[in-house]
Protein backbone atom coordinates (compact mmCIF):
# COMPACT_ATOMS: atom_id res chain seq x y z
CA UNK A 1 0.00 0.00 0.00
CA UNK A 2 2.83 2.38 0.85
CA UNK A 3 4.55 1.69 -2.46
CA UNK A 4 1.33 2.39 -4.31
CA UNK A 5 0.89 5.72 -2.52
CA UNK A 6 4.51 6.67 -3.21
CA UNK A 7 4.13 5.72 -6.87
CA UNK A 8 0.97 7.82 -7.14
CA UNK A 9 2.75 10.75 -5.48
CA UNK A 10 5.72 10.41 -7.85
CA UNK A 11 3.38 10.34 -10.84
CA UNK A 12 1.50 13.38 -9.58
CA UNK A 13 4.75 15.28 -9.05
CA UNK A 14 5.95 14.35 -12.53
CA UNK A 15 2.69 15.49 -14.11
CA UNK A 16 2.20 18.59 -11.98
CA UNK A 17 5.48 20.30 -11.01
CA UNK A 18 3.63 22.63 -8.63
CA UNK A 19 2.86 19.63 -6.43
CA UNK A 20 6.55 18.81 -6.12
CA UNK A 21 7.17 21.88 -3.96
CA UNK A 22 4.35 20.92 -1.62
CA UNK A 23 5.44 17.28 -1.57
CA UNK A 24 8.78 18.35 -0.07
CA UNK A 25 6.95 19.35 3.12
CA UNK A 26 6.46 16.66 5.75
CA UNK A 27 3.14 14.86 5.66
CA UNK A 28 1.11 15.41 8.81
CA UNK A 29 -1.55 13.18 10.32
CA UNK A 30 -4.11 15.88 9.62
CA UNK A 31 -3.29 15.83 5.92
CA UNK A 32 -3.49 12.04 5.80
CA UNK A 33 -6.78 12.14 7.67
CA UNK A 34 -8.15 14.64 5.17
CA UNK A 35 -7.06 12.51 2.21
CA UNK A 36 -8.56 9.33 3.67
CA UNK A 37 -11.67 11.28 4.64
CA UNK A 38 -12.23 12.37 1.04
CA UNK A 39 -11.57 8.83 -0.17
CA UNK A 40 -14.11 7.56 2.37
CA UNK A 41 -16.69 10.10 1.27
CA UNK A 42 -16.10 9.10 -2.35
CA UNK A 43 -16.61 5.43 -1.52
CA UNK A 44 -19.79 6.22 0.39
CA UNK A 45 -21.05 8.24 -2.58
CA UNK A 46 -20.28 5.33 -4.93
CA UNK A 47 -22.15 2.86 -2.72
CA UNK A 48 -25.16 5.14 -2.29
CA UNK A 49 -25.19 5.90 -6.02
CA UNK A 50 -25.01 2.20 -6.84
CA UNK A 51 -27.90 1.43 -4.53
CA UNK A 52 -29.94 4.28 -6.04
CA UNK A 53 -29.26 3.02 -9.57
CA UNK A 54 -30.21 -0.52 -8.55
CA UNK A 55 -33.48 0.70 -7.04
CA UNK A 56 -34.30 2.83 -10.08
CA UNK A 57 -33.37 -0.04 -12.40
CA UNK A 58 -35.56 -2.42 -10.39
CA UNK A 59 -38.51 -0.04 -10.60
CA UNK A 60 -38.08 0.37 -14.37
CA UNK A 61 -37.65 -3.38 -14.89
CA UNK A 62 -40.74 -4.12 -12.80
CA UNK A 63 -42.76 -1.54 -14.77
CA UNK A 64 -41.64 -2.98 -18.11
CA UNK A 65 -42.29 -6.59 -17.12
CA UNK A 66 -46.00 -5.95 -16.47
Amino acid sequence: MTRLLLAALALACACFPALAAEAAEPVTWGALGAIFGWIGLGLIALVVGGIALAVIGGIILKAWSH
